[in-house]
Formats: structure tokens, sequence, C-alpha cells
């Protein structure tokens, strides 16, 4: 009988086990995307007030929506991506910053992994123009800085991580 390999082991099967399959099925690895990012960022906010606004399902659907098109038009599903975020920052929908941020730099790293490395700076130079106005509009002054340089390093790591595993 082989060794029982433990929670780690079980662990790392399951990852690649997840791996294998998003890589032979890739249209429903792009649809659940969208689909684990509304159950972990939306759904926690969903009953707060503001929530039966048109604004707030619309900007909530053009930030996940698109990120089922992610691989085929990288470019195009960042620039709509974007435009949703700048409503829910216009609008002024704090409880959807985490949707927005997190739809963003999905998009960012899409762009980094299936386009040249100057769409990729180009784009990360548009998450930063968003992020840092929106982080002075809804943070206190205190958290500014602090958070400026966290928004920056996750769109680098994004960045670095989409063009480090280029397919």
């Amino acid at each position: 009988m082989p060794p029982d390999p433990g929670l780690r082991g079980r662990l790392q099967h399951g990852v690649w086990s997840a791996v294998a399959w998003a890589r032979h099925h890739p249209a429903l690895a792009d649809l659940a995307v969208p689909l684990v990012l509304a159950a972990v960022t939306v759904g926690p906010v969903g009953g707060r007030a503001g929530a039966d606004s048109s604004w707030w399902w619309l900007a909530t659907a053009g930030c996940l929506i698109p990120l089922a098109w992610r691989r085929g038009n990288p470019v195009i599903v960042f620039g709509v991506v974007l435009a949703a975020a700048t409503v829910i920052m216009v609008a002024d929908i704090p409880p959807l910053a985490l949707t927005a941020t997190a739809a963003l730099l999905i998009a960012l790293y899409t762009v980094a992994a299936h386009t040249p490395l100057r769409h990729a700076l180009v784009a990360a130079g548009a998450f930063e123009a968003w992020g840092v106005p929106t982080l002075v509009r809804w943070s206190p002054s205190a958290a500014i800085l602090p958070g400026t340089l966290l928004l920056t390093g996750t769109a680098a790591e994004s960045v670095m991580t989409g063009v480090n595993l280029r397919t």
C-alpha cells in the first residue's frame, strides 16, 4: 500500500488537476473566472445599500462579463473592464472597488500574457491612471501612499506573471 500523500500532496494533486482541466477546456475555464470573481467579490456586498441601482449592476456586468472573452481579445476586454471600473468610481460605488480592481488585474495579466510587452505596459499605465484617483477618492489620507504602493506592486506582479507565463 502506498504511503498517504498527506494534505500537501492532495492539494498539489488538486491544483495540477485543475490546471490540466483548464488547459483542456479553455472556454469553460474563461467562463469560470468571472463566475468565481462574482461569487467572491459581488456576493458579499450585493445586499448593501445601492445594490438596487441600475449603475451598480451595469458596472458589475461590465467588469465581469468581458472576462469570459479575455483570451481572444485581451486589449478590448481590458478597455471594456477599465471603462466599467471608471463608471464604478464616477458613480461612487465603493463596495464594488474590489470587483473592479480584481477584474482589471485579471485583464491586465491577460494582456501581458497574450500581447506584446508594449501593450502590457500601456495597460499597466492605464490601470495606474484609474487606480490612483480611485484611491485618492475613497481612501483615508494616511492610506493613500501605502495603497498606491500596493496597487503599483500588484499591477507589476500581474504584468510580470503574464509575461513569464506566456503561452
